[in-house]
């Protein structure tokens, strides 16, 4: 495990970053090495300028580190074809009522909740942006 005084969160959340999973909340340390937690998991549903569209699907994991806190082991890490489908039943709900800012074609529409936005990565995300 890192030094105690090291906050394991986003040394967890920063190496969880290279799989294009996003933690959630803080993890539940049940002994030293594993780690319960959940997580976004950034899925592909769709295409955008000829690049993959991702949405975040919920995913539970268990993460195995070294003795030096490094991520040997995750389990858990793919959504279900259920959560695959659902998410992208999502989207194209979003999509039919224009709800994703710049889909739409032209100016925001005021009933969007949601915009496409650029990762660190180069990835675009859908992302929540408001309520109606």
């Amino acid at each position: 495990m890192p030094p105690e005084n090291t906050d394991i969160t986003s040394v967890i959340s920063q190496q969880l970053g290279k799989y294009d999973l996003e933690i959630l909340g803080h993890p539940k340390i049940e002994k030293a090495d594993n780690i319960q937690l959940q997580a976004l998991k950034l899925t592909p549903i769709s295409t955008l300028n000829d690049k993959p569209l991702y949405i975040p699907v919920p995913v539970s994991l268990d993460v195995t580190l070294d003795d030096q806190g490094n991520i040997t082991k995750i389990q858990g890490d793919s959504p279900d074809a259920d959560a695959k489908t659902a998410a992208g039943d999502f989207y194209q709900g979003l999509v039919e009522r224009k709800q994703i800012a710049g889909l739409s074609g032209g100016a925001l529409q005021s009933n969007t909740t949601h915009a496409v936005k650029v990762n660190d990565k180069g990835q675009q995300v859908v992302r929540r942006t408001g309520f109606l």
